[in-house]
């Protein structure tokens, strides 16, 4: 009898820290999903303070047929030049996926942005992205690395 109550409670004892590991997984999941509609509220609005924000001072941007842009003042720079050219966008986002392992987040998802001109051409795209988030010291997560890429056009049909 002893022993079946000490082996209880060494199985109960196992159990707590599976039962904080998913609720943390549930809370990192809401945490990184909550800062995804930041991010995509601050591109919409076109304010760069608010996106730069969500991201960490080692920022890393990895963008189709685009040299690597790594840091804050960089990013705000391209973001300036962005603004300064006119051009409007649209952005959404959509995460599919987040996994997390101690102190980093992966999220994995879907994207559409319309980008309007000012001579009033538009151009549509869509793609998927891997993000990186790394949990600070005072337990907020900031974007490391985002990663975006195109879908290709779609297809013309037979010819």
């Amino acid at each position: 009898m002893k022993k079946s109550i000490l082996v209880s409670v060494l199985l109960a004892s196992l159990a707590v820290p599976c039962l904080a590991q998913t609720k943390s997984g549930d809370d990192t999941e809401a945490e990184i999903r909550r800062r995804r509609l930041e991010f995509v509220s601050g591109m919409n609005a076109r304010n760069p303070e608010r996106v730069l924000a969500l991201a960490g001072p080692e920022v890393l941007l990895l963008a189709d047929g685009q040299p690597a842009i790594e840091g804050r003042e960089p990013l705000r720079k391209m973001f300036q030049v962005m603004l300064e050219s006119g051009v409007t966008w649209e952005l959404k986002m959509e995460p599919t996926r987040i996994e997390h392992s101690g102190p980093l987040a992966v999220e994995i998802g879907r994207y559409w942005k319309s980008l309007l001109r000012p001579d009033g051409t538009s151009k549509q795209s869509q793609g998927k992205y891997v993000d990186v988030w790394k949990r600070q010291p005072n337990g907020s997560w900031l974007l490391i690395v985002h990663s975006p890429s195109a879908d290709p056009p779609p297809a013309l049909g037979p010819r």
